[in-house]
């Protein structure tokens, strides 16, 4: 979490991660409440869906910042889940902005010992108001990360396993790879989807069938889910995967070129770093240790779109070629050339749900 002027006891909590700013304000919170009477601790809730709401939120929070401590010198008030910074029309209104400018203005005169927490997602900065905010609160800023042109899904899973763990919450590696596919770089869906899990999982575990069952399934997510059946050697689910990809429209050379490919080219690679004594671990760690392989076996590594190598992809490759004989992973290739063929000689759909059965066996 970023902070910026540290010089103010009054704190501004935003950012356009929703669930961070709310476990973040909570976290201020205990800590400036800290040693604080009960009776001079004040929570308003600012949520509106109006000006009107609004207005009236604000002035409970006026009447809450100037009135004295009661058997106390300083009080706590926290005015959370403010949503009139935002860019909806309803927080033009005149009387609401003129009313956010005296609260402002009042804060910065204020001689009641007061420590204040605002907390409010979404803050347009555009706005005059959020500019003389920054000028007299300590702001803390929770965004969601901005996922790159060169970003891989292992940044993505290594996001959500941090993010879950911050919450509580355990999310498995074959889940949280799921999710990485399910959802790609969108942060925001992300977030949204990993909370709508941990609220269906009180165990506090997420586990694949969890995601399986409650996260929508796209078309580059059904590709992935293709190649990891493959990997895992599971022809059923495989096949219907297959029959998913031709129901969006995806056409067999796509689905052979895209998915199946390169699933059998990674078991390949890996099954080949294993022979020359190159173990799993962590992506970091294979990464360190293929370094020491052949030459040869390091240029047959997929690379990102970067240039750098794909560790992900052989890493999530090293744990399914235990499952396949390096014969059966040559024989595959012949079986696809063979399909290949077929395929551009007209062939239909039972030429691809025929090899990945020939494949897995």
């Amino acid at each position: 979490m970023k902070t910026e002027n540290l010089t103010s006891g009054h704190v501004l909590v935003t950012g356009n991660d929703i669930d961070g700013v709310k476990r973040a304000a909570l976290t201020l919170f205990n800590e400036m409440k800290e040693g604080i009477d009960d009776m001079n601790i004040e929570i308003i809730d600012g949520a509106s869906e109006n000006a009107d709401e609004m207005l009236e939120a604000i002035r409970q929070t006026t009447s809450a910042v100037t009135t004295y401590p009661f058997l106390g010198d300083e009080k706590v008030v926290w005015l959370k889940n403010a949503t009139c910074f935002g860019a909806k029309p309803w927080t033009k209104d005149e009387k609401l902005e003129q009313s956010l400018t005296e609260f402002v203005a009042l804060m910065t005169t204020n001689t009641v010992k007061v420590k204040l927490l605002l907390s409010a997602s979404g803050l347009d900065k555009r706005k005059t108001i959020s500019k003389l905010l920054a000028k007299i609160f300590t702001v803390k800023t929770a965004d969601l990360p901005e996922f790159g042109m060169f970003n891989t899904e292992e940044n993505i899973r290594t996001w959500v396993m941090d993010r879950s763990s911050k919450s509580g919450v355990k999310v498995s590696p074959e889940a949280c790879a799921l999710l990485a596919a399910r959802v790609g770089g969108n942060p925001g869906q992300l977030a949204s989807e990993l909370e709508k899990l941990q609220t269906a999982c009180p165990s506090g575990e997420i586990g694949e069938i969890a995601v399986r069952a409650l996260v929508p399934t796209t078309k580059n997510s059904n590709i992935f889910e293709l190649s990891d059946a493959i990997r895992r050697r599971n022809a059923r689910f495989a096949v219907e995967i297959i029959k998913r990809l031709m129901e969006q429209g995806e056409s067999g050379v796509a689905i052979l070129l895209v998915a199946i490919v390169p699933a059998i080219r990674g078991l390949l690679v890996a099954s080949e770093l294993r022979s020359q004594g190159v173990q799993g671990g962590t992506s970091r760690d294979l990464e360190a240790r293929i370094r020491n392989a052949s030459e040869m076996t390091v240029e047959m590594i997929p690379k990102k779109a970067d240039g750098s190598m794909n560790v992900f992809s052989i890493h999530q490759s090293m744990s399914g070629c235990s499952n396949y004989t390096t014969s059966e992973l040559i024989r595959a290739i012949q079986k696809i050339a063979e399909a290949s063929e077929a395929l551009i000689s007209g062939g239909g759909d039972e030429v691809i749900q025929k090899l990945v059965i020939d494949i897995i066996g």
